[in-house]
Formats: structure tokens, sequence, C-alpha cells
């Protein structure tokens, strides 16, 4: 998020980080950016509800040099199973 904010001027996204680190709870280390560190290539999360628990890993694709505004603002986020039991019950679905 850090990495958007500082990209072309988008007040949009300045406001949405400001509002996201600002809520209570938040890591310290999360509001400040790191931009010298290259960015993860993928990021795990696990969800629960209940006795059941998701592991899944998401990445997000974006264009490099897009030749269209609306290709720029463009983001792909696919997410994957990062365990068995999370693979199952993908494939049940």
């Amino acid at each position: 998020m850090h990495r958007e904010a500082a990209g072309p001027p988008d007040a949009a996204t300045r406001a949405l980080l400001e509002e996201l680190i600002g809520y209570p709870g938040v890591p310290s280390g999360w509001r400040t950016p790191h931009l010298d560190r290259a960015p993860a290539p993928l990021l795990g999360i696990v969800y629960r509800k209940g006795d059941m628990r998701l592991s899944v890993f998401s990445t997000i694709t974006t264009f490099g040099t897009p030749q269209d505004v609306t290709l720029q603002e463009l983001r792909i986020e696919c997410f994957f199973p990062a365990d068995e039991a999370t693979r199952a019950l993908f494939a049940k679905r």
C-alpha cells in the first residue's frame, strides 16, 4: 500500500493508507514505509471461522507499462491453497 501511495499522485490511495494505518492495533512497523526493501512476491493469509481454517497465499498482478490508463490501474489478485487441507476444500468446489 505504501508503494501504491508513493507512486503517481493519487489522493484516494493516500487517504485509504492513512485510514488503514490509523486503526487501533495496527503494528507500528506498518506505519513506516520500507521502500528500500523489495516487496514480497506473495502474501500468506489464514482465514478462520469456527472449526474451519483456510490457508492461502495470494499474488497480485499489475501491468508494467500499459498503453491504456484503465490497465494502469488494474490489479488482479489470485488466491491459491497454501496447504493440503485448503487444497482439498477448494477441489470440492
